[in-house]
């Protein structure tokens, strides 16, 4: 029997176990069973999900290029420096619609017109959604009950302004 605990399992797909909470309940995540990459040896550890698109892709809603795409923007909203916690921004100016920064960056200022580029493409109504779930990586729930939406809406959304946006990068507008 002990022989069989310690059995390679380097063919198999990582399972998901069930949910579970890490950080004092804080974080949601997942147990998870697969093999170590390096030995092949059965692992089962916890995964820890830090944003509302990393959930949707580990449960398979989004496809590979979508979280990429979410990530993309992710980056760009941490580069434009927007402080935590406020609505969205006038992206009509440079610098956001804060004016208490005394200096801003060369990197703000062009992600601050990245974003700008990427509302325009995305459109009102997509646009709230990315800007809530990849920037500011505000629970789907949240982002439902602010825009009053369905769960499900907020995920259609999500999902169509992520494509909306891989479809501009294709075309180079982006």
């Amino acid at each position: 029997m002990k022989g069989e605990q310690n059995m390679s399992i380097k063919n198999v797909a990582p399972k998901r176990l069930g949910n579970t909470t890490l950080y004092e309940g804080k974080e949601k995540g997942y147990w998870v069973d697969e093999a170590d990459p390096q030995t092949g040896n059965r692992v089962v550890h916890q995964l820890a999900l830090t944003t509302p698109f990393g959930r949707l892709y580990v449960d398979k809603y989004l496809t590979p290029k979508e979280y990429q795409m979410a990530e993309d923007y992710r980056d760009t909203f941490d580069r434009a420096g927007f402080p935590a916690g406020m609505a969205q921004q006038d992206l009509s100016k440079p610098m956001g619609s804060h004016s208490d920064i005394v200096e801003e960056t060369d990197m703000n200022i062009a992600a601050r017109k990245r974003l700008k580029k990427l509302a325009e493409i995305l459109g009102t109504k997509n646009n709230q959604v990315v800007w809530y779930a990849c920037g500011y990586c505000q629970d789907l729930h949240m982002i439902a009950f602010r825009l009053t939406l369905s769960l499900q809406q907020v995920k259609e959304r999500l999902k169509n302004g992520l494509n909306d946006l891989i479809n501009a990068e294709k075309n180079n507008l982006i």
